[in-house]
């Protein structure tokens, strides 16, 4: 098959990289840039999720927030980033949901609990490849006739996530393959354990990100933001900074028709460890 083809299978195009990708996302990923706009008079971003938390700042009707995290802290408030008015940094809190509209269709929220956290998780076990027989531009059909049904199904406005629940590489793992218009652009996967030391997010995080690197080439983006600098010397205590949001990682890789992006960040002691595919003919990101 030639390569101009557009009919190239997934499987074979990740070749060495869903060797690793698809079991990754430890809890959601991040938002990718998904933008929240105050519908308050006044609404107040705040330290940590609740209302006696410190005031971040006050932020008035219209202004636009970036969403830290798909994780929606305590039910009912959101990690965000802005650009604040008193001094043009950009700085980050937690907002309430009742003074916020999403500015992009069909926000899908997870609902994050504390869990069991694992003291000694199992290692990643690259020998075993998960390769769904699927490519991009694949139908509903398709990809149950590969996967069977799935566990569950959001539908909206054009939009369809499937979601399955399997174990990949040793990990307990929700896979979600998203559709547009009845063509697979993306998939996702998420981990399903809580690491109860932080710093091994950062170890996993730093496993992969050399295995791709040896695999496909340097990373065309490579990222490490820090929002709060406490912790940026010690790097023992990179883990408690990063659950607490204080420092956020990311990756990004173009391998044939495939973009790839890691991102590694957290708040509220959660970490959000995540791995997206898109068919990069899409031109648009395959955030969830």
């Amino acid at each position: 098959m030639s390569p101009g083809k557009r009919t190239t299978n997934v499987a074979a195009a990740m070749a060495a990289l869903f060797l690793a990708i698809l079991w990754l996302s430890a809890l959601p990923a991040i938002a990718n840039g998904k933008k929240l706009q105050v519908i308050q008079d006044k609404a107040a971003v705040r330290l940590d999720a609740w209302e006696g938390s410190p005031v971040v700042e006050t932020l008035g009707r219209g202004a636009v927030l970036t969403l830290g995290s798909d994780i929606k802290t305590k039910v009912n408030w959101y990690y965000v980033y802005f650009t604040s008015l008193q001094s043009g940094n950009t700085r980050s809190g937690y907002i309430h949901d009742s003074c916020v509209r999403a500015l992009f269709p069909a926000l899908k929220v997870i609902l994050i609990t504390s869990g069991d956290e694992i003291l000694n998780p199992t290692e990643i076990d690259l020998d075993t490849p998960f390769q769904p027989n699927l490519k991009w531009g694949s139908t509903r059909a398709d990809i149950i006739r590969s996967e069977g049904r799935p566990q569950s199904e959001d539908v909206s406005k054009g939009r369809q996530i499937l979601s399955y629940r399997r174990e990949i590489m040793k990990k307990k793992c929700d896979v979600e393959y998203r559709l547009e218009a009845n063509r697979l652009v993306g998939a996702r996967c998420h981990l399903l354990e809580n690491y109860a030391d932080k710093n091994r997010y950062i170890e996993d995080y730093n496993r992969i990100r050399e295995f791709l690197t040896a695999k496909v080439g340097s990373p065309r983006a490579d990222r490490a933001l820090w929002q709060d600098h406490s912790y940026e010397n010690k790097t023992d205590c990179w883990g408690i900074a990063l659950s607490q949001g204080h420092v956020e990682f990311s990756s990004e890789w173009v391998f044939r028709d495939t973009e790839v992006r890691l991102t590694l960040a957290g708040a509220n002691n959660h970490v959000v460890f995540g791995a997206e595919l898109s068919d990069v003919k899409t031109k648009k990101p395959a955030s969830f």
